[in-house]
């Protein structure tokens, strides 16, 4: 948890620029999707299930196309050594590019951190992930909006044998803005 005041510390950096002040749309939703975990250790396994969680954010800037976002995510399933819990609180931007005229659709990128924490039959152990996203998103009302997205998190977790290396998402969201 040592990265959690890191994380918050940048997503309130950049939420505070002076540009961003009149412009900023704030936003609460929620995840679902499916995740696999991977590892090279024991015996290499993959494994998948299903990954949900909430965020809550911003968009910024005079054409809404920076996003900021802090979120919690939470996975579980059974793998070939045993039950496994992965949990991550997420810090994100992404940079929005409308693709339509009417601005409705848009296509984003960006890298995330988190603070990830795993559960096995061993015990626990915390780390400090890093990744990046990338999909689309869809303005379907002034107030409601959707994400189609993929998202790959490396964790370094500090055990050499560690049952999670990496994760990737396959997600959506539905968000309301306010």
């Amino acid at each position: 948890m040592k990265k959690l005041p890191l994380m918050l510390g940048l997503l309130a950096f950049t939420t505070s620029g002076a540009t961003f002040a009149d412009d900023i749309d704030w936003f609460v939703g929620g995840t679902l999707g499916y995740q696999k975990n991977g590892t090279d250790n024991a015996g290499g396994y993959d494994d998948d299930d299903g990954v949900y969680g909430v965020q809550g954010g911003a968009y910024l800037g005079e054409n809404h196309n920076h996003r900021v976002s802090l979120g919690y995510s939470f996975n579980e399933s059974d793998t070939p050594i045993g039950h496994v819990k992965l949990e991550s609180i997420i810090a994100s931007y992404d940079y929005m590019v409308p693709f339509t005229s009417n601005g409705k659709w848009s296509w984003f990128v960006g890298p995330s951190i988190a603070s990830s924490k795993v559960d096995d039959n061993t015990g626990s152990d915390s780390a400090f992930s890093w990744g990046g996203q990338t999909g689309v998103n869809w303005q379907i009302t002034e107030h409601i909006n959707t994400d189609l997205g993929y998202r790959y998190m490396s964790h370094d977790f500090d055990s050499d044998d560690s049952v999670i290396d990496d994760s990737q998402q396959v997600y959506m969201t539905l968000n309301f803005r306010f």
